[in-house]
C-alpha cells in the first residue's frame, strides 16, 4: 500500500501553526521564567547559579534529544516518537512545576528538554517531507520568523505572570503550553514519512554518511554558525545595552524587542522573494549584512565611537540570520532526502552546542568590552562565506 505525502497545496495553515508551536518549545520553555530567577532561588534555598543551571541541562537535554529522536523518525515515522516525546515532555513539565527541590527540578528540566526536543526536530523534518527548493526555505523561514518572536513574547509572559501566580506559576503555564502541543500532534500533524516505502538506515549510520556529504555539512554549518553570530549577540546584551550603551533595564528590553524583529524583517523579506530569486541569492544578502555588520563593529572597536552606534551592527545581525536560517536548513536537508530526521538532528543539535559554547566566551574581558563579541561574530561570519562558497560549488556540480 502506498501512501502519499500532503502535497503543499493541500497543506493547512493549520499544520504550519502546529509546527510553529513545536518549535516555540525552546523559547518558551528557556525564556518564560528568566524574570522568577530570584524567587525561585530563594523559595527552593539555592544560589541563583543552581537555578540558572536549569537552562544548561534544558539545553543539553534538547541537543541529546535531537540526536536520538531525529534517526528514529527515519526508521519508525514522524509521528509515533512526537506523540511519545510529547506526552513524556507534559509530564515531566508537571513534575518541574511541582519540584519539591533543586535536585528534582534539575532532573525533570533534563527531561523537559530530551523528550520536547521531539517536537523541535521533527517539525523540521516533516517540512523537509513536505517541502522541498525554495518553498522550503520560505517555510523554514516561517519557523525562523516564530523562533524570533518567542523571545521576545516569552519573558514578557513571565512578567506579566510573576506576582499573580509565582514562579509555579508560571511553569504551569508552560506545562499547558507542551498540553497544547500534544494536542496539535494527536489532532492536526500527519505522518509524513512511511518507512517501508523509504527505509533508513538501520546500521546506524545515517549520520555518518551525511557528514560525508560536502553539501549537507556546508550548510549545516553555515546555519550553526549564523547562530553563533546570533547568540554571541544574544548573551552579550545585557552588558552591551546597560555597560556600553548605558541603558536602563527597560532601555535593554526595548532594544532587545527591536533587534529581535530584525530576525522577523529579514525572514519576512525572505519568505517574500526566495521563489523568485533562488536561495543563494537571498544568502548572499544575509551574508553581506553580515560581513557589514562585522565591518562596523571592528570600526566602532578602533575608533573608540559612541556606545549608542553598536546598535547599528547588531541590528545588522538579526536582520542576516534571518535570510540564512531558513535557506541553509532547506539546502542541508534537501541533500539528506533519505535521512532527514537524522539531518534535522544534526542541525539542531550543533545550533545548540555551538550556542552552549559561545556564551561565556563573549563576557570574558568583562562587561565593559565588546572584544570577544567582535572576535565571535567575526569568526562565526568568516565560517558562514567558506561555507558558502561550499554550498555553490556543491550545486553547481549537481546541476
Amino acid at each position: 500500500m502506498t501512501h502519499d505525502t500532503p502535497h503543499p497545496e493541500r497543506v493547512s495553515p493549520l499544520l504550519l501553526v502546529a509546527l510553529a508551536l513545536l518549535s516555540m518549545l525552546a523559547p518558551f520553555a528557556t525564556d518564560m521564567y528568566l524574570p522568577v530567577f530570584p524567587t525561585m532561588a530563594s523559595e527552593l534555598g539555592v544560589p541563583v547559579s543552581v537555578i540558572q543551571l536549569t537552562l544548561t541541562t534544558f539545553f543539553l537535554g534538547v541537543a541529546a534529544g535531537q540526536l536520538v529522536i531525529g534517526p528514529i523518525s527515519d526508521r519508525v515515522g514522524r509521528k509515533p516518537p512526537m506523540l511519545v516525546g510529547s506526552i513524556l515532555c507534559l509530564l515531566s513539565s508537571a513534575v518541574a512545576a511541582m519540584a519539591p527541590n533543586a535536585e528534582v527540578l534539575l532532573g525533570a528540566r533534563m527531561v523537559q528538554g530530551f523528550t520536547g526536543a521531539a517536537g523541535i526536530v521533527i517539525a523540521r523534518a516533516i517540512v523537509a517531507d513536505i517541502y522541498h527548493g525554495p518553498v522550503a526555505a520560505k517555510m523554514f523561514s516561517l519557523l525562523a520568523m516564530v523562533g524570533g518572536i518567542a523571545p521576545v513574547v516569552a519573558p514578557l509572559i513571565g512578567g506579566v505572570l510573576a506576582i499573580p501566580v509565582g514562579w509555579r506559576g508560571i511553569l504551569w503555564t508552560l506545562t499547558g503550553v507542551t498540553g497544547l502541543m500534544l494536542l496539535a500532534v494527536i489532532f492536526v500533524v500527519p505522518e509524513t514519512h512511511f518507512p517501508h516505502e523509504h527505509p533508513a538506515d538501520r546500521r546506524g549510520l545515517a549520520m555518518l554518511k551525511l557528514l560525508r556529504r560536502p553539501g549537507f555539512v556546508a550548510n549545516a554549518l553555515l546555519v550553526t554558525f549564523a547562530f553563533v553570530v546570533l547568540m554571541g549577540y544574544i548573551a552579550s546584551s545585557p552588558f552591551v545595552f546597560q555597560t556600553i550603551m548605558g541603558l536602563g533595564v527597560l532601555g535593554s528590553g526595548v532594544l532587545f524587542a527591536v533587534n529581535s524583529a530584525g530576525i522577523f524583517i529579514g525572514s519576512t523579506i525572505n519568505m517574500r522573494l526566495v521563489e523568485k530569486h533562488g536561495q543563494h541569492r537571498m544568502m548572499r544578502i544575509g551574508l553581506a549584512g553580515l560581513v557589514a555588520g562585522v565591518l562596523l563593529l571592528i570600526l566602532h572597536q578602533v575608533l573608540g565611537l559612541p556606545g549608542l552606534l553598536i546598535e547599528v551592527p547588531l541590528l545588522l545581525f538579526t536582520i542576516s540570520v534571518g535570510f540564512l536560517f531558513g535557506n541553509s536548513v532547506a539546502l542541508a536537508l534537501g541533500h539528506a532526502a533519505d535521512a532527514r530526521g537524522a539531518g534535522s538532528a544534526m542541525i539542531g543539535a550543533s545550533q545548540f552546542l555551538g550556542g552552549a559554547v559561545v556564551a561565556p566566551l563573549v563576557g570574558l574581558a568583562g562587561p565593559g568590552s565588546a572584544v570577544p563579541l567582535t572576535i565571535v561574530t567575526t569568526a562565526g561570519m568568516l565560517v558562514c562565506l567558506l561555507c558558502y562558497r561550499v554550498s555553490v560549488r556543491v550545486g553547481q556540480v549537481a546541476r
